[in-house]
C-alpha cells in the first residue's frame, strides 16, 4: 500500500459522498462551525492521493486498499448501525456502546467480527469498504 489516509479523512470522503457540505462536515465531525478546517483537509487529500475531485480521490483510496474481500453481506443489523457509527459519524467504540446500549466489550467483540466478514484491517478500511459500497 502507497498512500495511506487517516480514519478522519476517509469519513470527510464518506461525508462529501453522500452529499454533505463542509461545514455540515465540520459540524459533526469535528465540533467546529467552520468549514475551513474540513476543506483544508479535502486539499491535503487530494495533494496525497494526485486528484482533484471527491470521486477520483474515492476510487484512488480503494485502488489502494486492493482486493481483500471487501464485503459488507452477512452483517448482521447491529454490526451494520456500528459500521454506520463508525463510517458516517466517526464514533468511538465507547461512544457506540452508549447509542446502543452495548458494553464497550460487546462493541468491540462487534468489530472484530465485521472486520472477519468483510476482510478490512481497520477502521479506515472498513470506511473505504462502507465508502465503495454505499457512495452512488
Amino acid at each position: 500500500m502507497g498512500i495511506v489516509l487517516t480514519t478522519l479523512q476517509l469519513q470527510i470522503l464518506s461525508a462529501k459522498a453522500k452529499g454533505e457540505t463542509s461545514a455540515e462536515i465540520a459540524r459533526k465531525l469535528l465540533g467546529k462551525n467552520s468549514a475551513r478546517p474540513v476543506d483544508n483537509r479535502l486539499k491535503t487529500i487530494f495533494r496525497r492521493l494526485k486528484v482533484d475531485n471527491i470521486e477520483d480521490a474515492i476510487k484512488a483510496t480503494i485502488h489502494e486498499l486492493g482486493p481483500p474481500k471487501e464485503r459488507l453481506d452477512g452483517i448482521t443489523e447491529d454490526q451494520m448501525r456500528i459500521v454506520r457509527y463508525v463510517a458516517l459519524e466517526g464514533l468511538s467504540s465507547t461512544q457506540i456502546a452508549f447509542r446502543m446500549f452495548f458494553s464497550v466489550s460487546n462493541v468491540g467483540y462487534h468489530i472484530e467480527q465485521i472486520y472477519a466478514k468483510s476482510g478490512c484491517r481497520s477502521r479506515a478500511h472498513l470506511i473505504a469498504v462502507y465508502l465503495k459500497h454505499h457512495a452512488n
